[in-house]
């Protein structure tokens, strides 16, 4: 499975007993980077997210490729019709990420900025809204300069970064851990979720109001904090857009103006409110934000073998024997330096797992995956 960022996942599967199974991740970043992005999810303890076991690097043609080996969470996509819920387990992931000792604030949110003023005459949707919306676009500006609540967020929060796991959600690929307001995550899924496609577009305000309600349901969220999430969902849409103008990616472009268009008509019609999130919410009961001491929602909730950031070579790593990996996967995303880097980590994994997982061309270890 190839992502935007170039990076590779396979899955590790043990043919006999019931070891927990791996993904071999393949990624451009920094081997640095993913070992502090590592220490911080790894001490996230209450939703389920995937387990570091070792991090290394591979040299091909010049470029340096890094390898991460981490637990194998979800059985498939996230099943969406509880969304409450889904806010509750996002609350319960930025509350544990905020009390991080780990430092992330060099990676700050930004956006690219306007050249000019766009005008409405021929200039596409998605950046005409930027400037409709000022309000609410300039909203996030402001709090660049003063006093606002940042703090590590997922940073690339979609529907493809949520599975399914036994007791609700799981969250995986942090590669864009960022330090941001909370409402950034709550933006980017609303902004690329809950668009449905067609013309015009058609917005599910019912679930996007039940995202919202169990995210307050453990962590409130302000006036001024609703206001920033609106105007970043606006310029997560133009972002979609202005990335898709310079790839040439056309599905890209078509969505973000089918987007940009129904943010103009909201203009019109609900300028107060244009995502339906500002009705009455639950208020959070005494204690909500005390996670760790919730029975159900302790770190007991998804205890599990910890596998500690110690940055060990992968020939250290403490991998269950008998893992059986395979390769049948589309790489035509990937060039032949990243094959060769492939190549080369799976080698290294196979010499890590043992004898029984020398074959990676036989019939694949692990069905198609949705992520």
């Amino acid at each position: 499975m190839s992502g935007s960022t170039q990076a590779t996942v396979w899955k590790g599967t043990r043919q006999l007993g019931s070891e927990p199974e791996i993904a071999v991740r393949l990624t451009p970043k920094p081997a640095e980077l993913l070992r502090r992005i590592a220490t911080l999810v790894d001490g996230v303890g209450a939703v389920e997210c995937p387990r570091t076991l070792a991090i290394g690097q591979v040299l091909v043609d010049g470029r340096v490729w890094s390898v991460h080996l981490c637990s194998w969470i979800g059985g498939g996509p996230a099943d969406l019709s509880d969304m409450r819920r889904l806010g509750q387990y996002l609350a319960r992931l930025h509350h544990d990420m905020a009390t991080s000792a780990v430092d992330v604030t060099d990676r700050r949110l930004s956006f690219e900025p306007s050249p000019s003023r766009p005008s409405a005459q021929g200039a596409p949707a998605w950046a005409v809204t930027q400037s409709v919306w000022a309000d609410r676009t300039l909203a996030w500006n402001s709090i660049r300069f003063q006093d606002f609540a940042l703090q590590p967020v997922h940073g690339d929060l979609h529907l493809g970064n949520i599975v399914t796991v036994p007791d609700g959600f799981g969250y995986i690929d942090f590669d864009k851990v960022m330090f941001a307001p909370a409402v950034f995550d709550l933006a980017k899924l609303i902004a690329t979720s809950m668009f449905l496609p067609g013309v015009p577009v058609r917005f599910q305000v019912g679930k996007t109001a039940d995202l919202l309600a169990g995210y307050t349901s453990v962590r409130s969220l302000t006036d001024r904090e609703l206001t920033v999430l609106e105007g970043l969902a606006i310029l997560v849409n133009t972002e979609t857009g202005r990335g898709g103008a310079v790839h040439h990616l056309g599905d890209r472009q078509r969505s973000a103006e089918a987007i940009g268009a129904w943010w103009i008509s909201r203009r019109r019609s609900h300028r107060d409110d244009p995502l339906g999130i500002r009705t009455e919410r639950p208020t959070p009961g005494p204690g909500s934000d005390q996670i760790a001491t919730d029975e159900k929602w302790s770190v007991g909730h998804c205890d599990r073998e910890r596998h500690p950031m110690t940055a060990l070579p992968l020939s250290e790593a403490p991998l269950p024997r008998g893992m059986m990996l395979g390769a049948d996967l589309d790489l035509t995303p990937i060039d032949t330096r990243a094959a060769t880097a492939l190549a080369l980590a799976l080698a290294q994994v196979n010499t890590i797992c043992g004898e029984s997982s020398t074959s990676t061309t036989s019939s694949p270890a692990w069905p198609a995956d949705p992520r």
